[in-house]
This record gives structure tokens, sequence and C-alpha cells, in this order.
């Protein structure tokens, strides 16, 4: 009649080392192993204000930045005639304005054209 009572504690004693083996391994493992950085740690750059920027937009209407307080401002800058590197950023402005959901409107984006001629359609 002894042996299944010492079965039944092993059983038992088993269950409760199975059940207690993740927790006492969480525990060791955050108390006695310190922590790294990530690798993406990095220091913030002191803001600076923009300077004064002026230009014309695509129906000749005057635009400054000072006209886009109030909005987060997404800058590219890049040649009239823009190819497709030009024309994978633009759509990445576009996907970002997206990406805001109800908070879309409070984002400009501007394309800051270098050189002359008409931008093209991109």
């Amino acid at each position: 009649m002894a042996a299944p009572g010492k079965r039944s504690t092993r059983t038992l004693w088993l269950i409760l080392a199975v059940c207690a083996a993740p927790l006492v391994a969480s525990y060791t493992a955050y108390y006695l192993m310190p922590a790294r950085q990530p690798a993406s740690y990095g220091e913030l750059l002191p803001t600076q204000p923009a300077p004064a920027l002026v230009g014309t937009r695509a129906d000749g209407t005057a635009w400054t930045l000072d006209g886009e307080k109030g909005h987060w401002t997404i800058v590219v800058v890049a040649p009239a005639a823009c190819n497709d590197t030009c024309a994978a950023r633009l759509y990445a402005t576009r996907q970002a304005r997206t990406m805001q959901g109800r908070e879309h409107e409070r984002l400009a984006r501007v394309w800051l054209v270098t050189g002359d001629g008409a931008p093209s359609a991109a």
C-alpha cells in the first residue's frame, strides 16, 4: 500500500516542477543576465527653426513655408524631370499621408523643384 502513495507524490512533485520551471527560468534570466542596449540607440538632434522658404506652386500662386504652420510637412527636393527614384519618393509621401488616417489633413506634402522647367506629372 505504500507504493501508490509514493508514486502519486512523485507525480505531484513532477507536475509542480514542470509548472514552476518557466517561472524560475524567467526570473533567473531577468535578474542575472544583463540586458543589452538596442542597436538603434541614438541621440536626438537639437531642433532649429526652418529657414524662410518662398516659391511658386504649379498653378502659379505664391507659396511660403510659413503658410504650412500647423501642418506636419514632408519636403522632397527633386528636379523637374522626375525619374523613377523621384516618383518612388513622391509615392512614399502620398502613402505616408494616407497612413495618417483621419489626421491626414494635418500633413502637407511639398515638392521643391530644382532647376528650370515645369514639373512632370509624377
